[in-house]
């Protein structure tokens, strides 16, 4: 919902702010910065994302992402069919994903994020920062309008 929300924000209002994706699975198994495995599918979801984008850049890391968030209960129980069929939607190699999954190098990318949000404070998803400072408000339209308005008068836009 949070990111769907800040991606409604954005295409309303283009040039104000720019939306920087972090991973932070809620599962202990890919990081150690969370207790448990509220998500069990999140590790195999950030990592299939990740292969995406270095398969096909920031285009097709959103796509993939899209992918998972409307179909997660698939992923979650068939991930193999999910992956074919979200590869052939998003027209990447599904033998190259499965390929990139299994490097070091899309792992580490989930580590080091998760690391990073951890370093300041996050414990739970989703969390959302403007500026440095956590956003608590992100939910509520008024903030929003109030955001951009400020952004506004302050003669940032472009």
């Amino acid at each position: 919902m949070a990111e769907r929300t800040v991606r409604e924000k954005l295409e309303a209002n283009p040039g104000h702010l720019r939306m920087v994706f972090k991973h932070f699975p809620m599962n202990r198994d890919c990081n150690e910065y969370v207790k448990g495995r509220a998500h069990t599918a999140a590790c195999a979801a950030a990592v299939t994302a990740e292969a995406a984008r270095r398969l096909g850049g920031d285009d097709a890391f959103w796509k993939m992402h899209d992918e998972l968030f409307a179909r997660q209960a698939t992923f979650g129980r068939k991930p193999r069919d999910f992956v074919r069929e979200a590869c052939e939607r998003i027209e990447i190699d599904e033998g190259e994903l499965w390929s990139t999954i299994q490097t070091t190098s899309a792992w580490s990318r989930v580590h080091v994020h998760a690391a990073q949000a951890h370093a300041i404070g996050v414990n739970s998803t989703p969390a959302l920062y403007l500026d440095g400072r956590r956003l608590n408000s992100w939910a509520l339209n008024k903030f929003w309008d109030y955001l951009f308005a400020m952004d506004r008068r302050s003669g940032k836009v472009a």
